[in-house]
């Protein structure tokens, strides 16, 4: 493997979908990732990958537990289904093995910001889930979620503000 890799990563793996390993705390999008348009978009990442292949891999620890890349591990759920109705081969998943001694949730969290697709109510949940965890409270603690998630401080601010909002806009 290259040593240009960042991060500690200095491992792929080929693996099967149902041998990595998803774990609640690292699925940052629960809102989002059940919704029906959540499922074309995967349905349509499922073609894509099988006609141009896995362009990016995904991120798991030594352990196999997923930290990013639910989606692709989703669509190639899908893709093998299809394969082996028709008795196929299975397709595999580049994954690319994080050992560094990082915060895997923040990894977790800043790969999904940084898609336009993230629903105001996946990052209004992440933030108080975020305040929780650290015990962030108050203005300075507003400071922190920001400077953890790598958005400013409004950012934070304006989507707390959506947990108190009325259930129809929350679902809007």
């Amino acid at each position: 493997m290259s040593d240009i890799l960042p991060n500690e990563i200095r491992e792929e793996l080929a693996l099967l979908p149902n041998q990595i390993i998803t774990h609640a705390r690292f699925n940052v999008r629960p809102f989002s990732s059940e919704s029906e348009m959540e499922e074309q978009e995967v349905k349509l990442l499922a073609e894509s990958i099988e006609q141009v292949g896995q362009l990016d891999a995904v991120l798991v620890t030594p352990d196999k537990v997923l930290i990013a890349g639910h989606r692709r591990r989703r669509a190639v759920l899908i893709i093998n289904e299809r394969r082996s109705a028709r008795g196929g081969s299975l397709l595999r998943l580049r994954c690319a093995v994080d050992r560094s001694s990082g915060d895997l949730r923040q990894k977790a969290i800043v790969s999904n910001l940084q898609r336009k697709e993230t629903s105001p109510m996946d990052l209004a949940y992440l933030i108080t889930q975020i305040r929780k965890e650290h015990t962030w409270v108050g203005p300075v603690g507003t400071q922190q979620v920001a400077d953890y998630l790598g958005v400013n401080r409004a950012t934070v601010v304006q989507h707390e503000k959506l947990l108190c909002a009325e259930k129809e806009l929350q679902n809007k």
